[in-house]
């Protein structure tokens, strides 16, 4: 494998910058002892080897590889967007989801861009204002992150309300009705409802809330939609070309963990977001301008004048994007395996289980899209179509053990 990554490398190198540029990098590269390397070692050398380009190569660099991840990503999952950001040296999404807070807050001061939703005036945020945002988490949101969020946005007007949960629900799902009823009283408080963090299967427990309705009301409301989960990889293996879904759409950012996916050995966090407001700003936010950035490649203009901030992007930007890109180039389609195993094998897991008189399914997957059908084997189309209705669901079984005294207590 470190032979194959040293020659993407070289190709990408070439075909940016140069073969002069190339020569110069394969006279330090061969100074670097092979080895029978990990990804992440690999990754490392190479981010310190192009420490020897100048700033605006690295940058060169930076933005087509960010510009490939982009595109593959699209060809995987049928995700496209206009900005994103690839956060792989955290242990969760933390990151992902206060980069999207942070989009959510600029763009609320802009009223001339073509952004869905987003008119409030520029006084929102500002000293003196009134209007306090807030920003919703869904209750199966880590227990820290209201607190880490209320750190890291360093926003002293901000709110942050954890919803309560549905009563009807064994996971912690938000309740459609009481969000509708929060927001009604948070209005009327002349608070600005800015951000909802939703899940569709969460990492923890798998617990999904309903996003189709979840996205009528924040359209409705013009309160931008972050939705976090392990469902939305499963759209991987919907064909092309397919009509997403209303709520689909409807969504601003998602955040894709693809270490689960792609076998990496620590997670991978690609967050994709739909804004215009300015490049310079989307930079200063740590955050790529994927629209822009194909446009600027497609003119063959200079792409140096693209980065107008010197030191706009963070140190480990690029390591971020190398490990990222290096993912995608090398992977060999076994992601659609692992997702078609990990479902049938929760089929057959839960077909087993209710076999077993000590052990009680939760009612969460009495109508859940893993009942197992009346053939033991579906056909592919009757697997899409599963996939495609139930797309908010999560491959995981929940369940409790009854000892056989307590069986009737139960």
């Amino acid at each position: 494998m470190e032979s194959e990554l040293w020659n993407l490398l070289s190709e990408l190198v070439t075909r940016t910058l140069g073969q002069a540029v190339n020569s110069q990098l394969e006279k330090i590269r061969s100074t670097i002892p092979e080895g029978n390397l990990q990804l992440q070692t690999i990754v490392a050398q190479v981010d310190s080897l192009l420490l020897h380009l100048e700033d605006r190569h690295r940058y060169q660099i930076l933005m087509r590889i960010l510009s490939n991840v982009s595109v593959g990503i699209e060809h995987i999952w049928h995700l496209s967007s206009s900005c994103l950001r690839v956060c792989y040296d955290g242990e969760d999404s933390s990151e992902c989801i206060a980069t999207a807070c942070r989009v959510a807050l600029q763009e609320s001061w802009y009223t001339d861009t073509d952004s869905p939703g987003f008119t409030v005036g520029s006084d929102l945020l500002m000293s003196g204002s009134s209007t306090r945002p807030v920003i919703y988490l869904s209750p199966a949101t880590p227990t820290h992150l209201r607190r880490w969020l209320s750190l890291n946005l360093c926003c002293s007007s901000l709110l942050i309300t954890v919803l309560p949960p549905d009563e009807k629900s064994v996971l912690p799902a938000i309740s459609v009705s009481q969000f509708e009823k929060i927001i009604q009283n948070d209005i009327r408080l002349g608070r600005r409802p800015l951000l909802l963090v939703a899940y569709a299967g969460s990492t923890l427990n798998g617990s999904f809330d309903y996003l189709p309705k979840l996205a009528r009301i924040c359209q409705r409301h013009k309160i931008w939609l972050h939705v976090e989960g392990l469902s939305l990889l499963r759209m991987a293996l919907l064909p092309l070309p397919f009509v997403k879904p209303n709520w689909v759409t409807s969504i601003n950012s998602i955040n894709l963990e693809l270490s689960l996916c792609l076998g990496l050995p620590r997670s991978l966090n690609v967050l994709l977001m739909q804004s215009s407001m300015p490049e310079s700003i989307l930079l200063y936010l740590n955050v790529f301008p994927v629209t822009a950035a194909t446009a600027t490649e497609d003119s063959g203009r200079d792409t140096s004048s693209f980065f107008p901030i010197p030191r706009s992007l963070p140190s480990n930007g690029l390591k971020d994007a190398l490990f990222a890109w290096f993912a995608l180039r090398t992977h060999d389609g076994s992601h659609v395996n692992r997702l078609e195993h990990a479902d049938h094998l929760t089929t057959y897991a839960l077909q087993k289980m209710k076999s077993l008189q000590s052990i009680e399914i939760l009612p969460n997957h009495e109508d859940s899209p893993m009942e197992p059908t009346a053939s033991e084997t579906e056909s592919n189309e009757d697997f899409i179509k599963l996939l495609h209705e139930n797309s908010l669901h999560c491959p995981i079984i929940l369940f409790r053990y009854i000892l056989p005294a307590a069986k009737g207590k139960v």
